[in-house]
């Protein structure tokens, strides 16, 4: 992998660090940019960040940015990529792209080949959303030969709407045996009929527990708490719980997520042993982080956010790395921090009683690594920079015996000159990502790309991920006709 492509990376991979979160314009510029100086790695990142990115607002830029490309063969991925969106993400492609030829057919296309199960829940779920884009890409929908096309026509702007008919009935029926009726005829998700129906026997919700999806059960636990169904039907819950690890929908980040959304006086504790179990087996599976890790993590005074990175951190390294990570709190009084278990649970509990206080020897965690003759690959520092205290981090860090590459995850607005150049002058080998937000996604994003041991690593991936092209076939008139 040549140097060129370096800044490049450096450049997306800021952008990333940055989750905007909603304010989409200054990363479609970054994107933009990215594109016109080196096409074919971004044709190539897009794709790598389909299946591995996590924040959405980047995958809303990537498709954006290749479908307002002027190579035809960039649109065409953009076209390849709506397919992978969920309806609410495509719509936020539509509001922001200009319209086009290819845009209108990638939708007509996702349109038209939903599974009908699919369509129903997103009509009932997403109904806005989709009248949005039918309107503005002027879809034809009334006098269409595709059923999904006529379907979406009677449920957008109709007044039969023969879907939201039924549900409605659904909502407001009190039988159980008609309830049981209508959703034998309504195949909408389980989720969305536990939310609306009035009578929830316990034959009913068994019913509607089976047929959940497992990304389903886990988005839904704690509304099954609420309605008192986890403990009758622990023996189906169990089952699918315990096949997380086989869905390939669900990643262990989005397990840990939910776990740390459970409320426990809702949810049952073997519920919570079951997920984290779950999380640990399917980690193992996709490790790709091969390398001994040290988190060190800045608690002086006005540091709280860098306590909730640190925990984010420390419970994603478990999972990302073969070997869990040695964790040091930095401050006047620094510690090492020693975890019951290294589960989310575990490390949550571990960092409980700790609190920003004192000055900033971003040394100290160093020192205290040679007391307890840790070693590492890789140490990631938490920190604002703003080194005010002894023992020095590049002090330290010339005493080790061992020489590990550095990541500093910058919290303050802008890196301390002071101590960047005390970091040059001792020759650490060093990289700086600026995290001014923290969150799972930023976190998720920090364990993705930090690789194993330098970002060459990573390009190289991407530069080998395959670019999904438009089929062939698709580009004939009204292709969906023929079938």
């Amino acid at each position: 992998m040549s140097d060129e492509n370096l800044p490049v990376y450096q450049e997306l991979f800021q952008a990333i660090m940055d989750c905007p979160h909603g304010d989409l314009e200054e990363t479609f510029k970054v994107h933009k940019s990215v594109l016109e100086r080196n096409p074919l790695f971004y044709s190539k990142m897009a794709a790598w960040y389909m299946e591995n990115g996590m924040v959405r607002d980047h995958k809303v830029a990537f498709v954006k940015t290749l479908m307002e490309a002027d190579d035809p063969k960039l649109r065409d991925e953009g076209w390849a990529l709506i397919q992978r969106l969920p309806i609410h993400l495509l719509a936020q492609v539509v509001r922001y792209t200009k319209k086009s030829k290819s845009l209108r057919s990638a939708v007509k296309h996702k349109l038209a080949e939903m599974p009908y199960n699919r369509l129903v829940a997103e009509i009932l779920r997403s109904k806005k959303e989709l009248k949005s884009m039918v309107v503005s890409l002027h879809i034809p929908t009334d006098k269409s030969s595709n059923v999904n096309f006529r379907t979406l026509g009677a449920e957008l702007f109709s007044k039969e709407r023969p879907i939201r008919r039924v549900f409605s009935q659904l909502r407001n029926e009190e039988d159980p045996d008609k309830v049981a009726s209508l959703l034998e005829k309504l195949p909408i998700p389980s989720y969305i009929a536990m939310t609306s129906i009035k009578v929830r026997t316990p034959e009913i919700m068994r019913v509607l527990i089976k047929r959940m999806t497992p990304n389903e059960l886990i988005q839904s636990l704690n509304m099954l708490g609420r309605l008192r169904a986890i403990k009758p039907n622990m023996d189906i819950i169990r089952e699918k719980l315990e096949r997380l690890v086989s869905d390939p929908r669900v990643n262990a980040m989005r397990i840990l997520n939910i776990l740390q959304h459970l409320e426990p006086s809702q949810v049952p504790y073997e519920i919570f042993e079951i997920l984290e179990g779950a999380v640990s087996r399917k980690a193992r599976s996709i490790s790709k982080l091969d390398a001994k890790v040290s988190l060190h993590i800045d608690t002086s005074g006005s540091m709280t956010s860098a306590i909730e990175a640190g925990k984010m951190l420390a419970t994603s390294l478990s999972i990302a790395c073969k070997e869990p990570p040695t964790v040091y709190s930095v401050s006047s009084s620094p510690s090492k921090i020693v975890p019951s278990s290294y589960t989310p649970s575990g490390w949550k509990e571990a960092f409980s009683l700790l609190r920003a206080d004192g000055y900033t020897p971003l040394g100290a965690g160093l020192a205290l690594m040679k007391t307890y003759g840790d070693s590492c690959d890789v140490i990631i520092l938490v920190t604002d920079t703003q080194e005010n205290s002894f023992p020095k981090f590049a002090d330290e860090y010339q005493t080790l015996g061992f020489k590990p590459r550095v990541i500093i995850l910058n919290l303050g607005p802008y890196p301390c000159r002071s101590f960047i150049e005390s970091l040059r002058e001792a020759r650490v080998p060093f990289e700086i990502i600026q995290l001014r937000r923290v969150d799972q996604y930023s976190v998720d994003q920090v364990i993705t790309l930090i690789g194993e041991s330098s970002p060459f690593k990573v390009i190289t991936e991407i530069m080998n991920t395959e670019v999904p092209l438009r089929p062939e076939y698709t580009k004939r008139p009204q292709y969906w006709l023929k079938k």
